[in-house]
């Protein structure tokens, strides 16, 4: 069928916890991206909302797991994109920063992805301890 969408192979990644990973990270991904989808704009917001997950990711990950995975997919018409990393404690983003500060050095990594997807959902799995932060974001792709 002509136009129909195209399965692509999945995009999986496991990065050790460390703000240094978030480049190649982004370049992995994006060349996975440029595979089916046409619209660079599309393509650099995805690649800043995978920065923005990761970077939380990491400052969140238990320094004895040390590690971060990220899983995306093309399904449908849709890019899903999921970060997972261990933790140690869940801390709430509104008792880290003080959210009516504008001047605030953080907790806008949320609110700069949730801009930029069509849907957004945080899951915390107590049984694991982990927190996995999945994205969905409609795309025009390649016939």
């Amino acid at each position: 069928m002509p136009g129909a969408p195209q399965r692509i192979g999945d995009f999986a990644a496991s990065y050790p916890a460390d703000t240094s990973v978030i480049g190649e990270a982004r370049r992995g991904f994006t060349a996975w991206l440029r595979r089916w989808v046409p619209d660079e704009d599309v393509i650099d917001d995805l690649a800043l909302v995978l920065s923005e997950l990761l970077a939380n990711a990491v400052r969140a990950t238990s320094r004895t797991a040390a590690r971060v995975q990220v899983l995306a997919c093309a399904d449908g018409r849709d890019v899903v994109l999921e970060v997972r990393n261990a933790r140690t404690d869940w801390v709430d983003v509104e008792s880290r920063w003080d959210l009516s500060d504008p001047l605030r050095a953080g907790g806008r990594g949320l609110l700069i992805v949730e801009t930029l997807v069509d849907t957004l959902a945080v899951e915390h799995d107590e049984r694991d301890g982990t927190t996995t932060v999945r994205s969905r974001r409609s795309v025009d792709q390649r016939g």
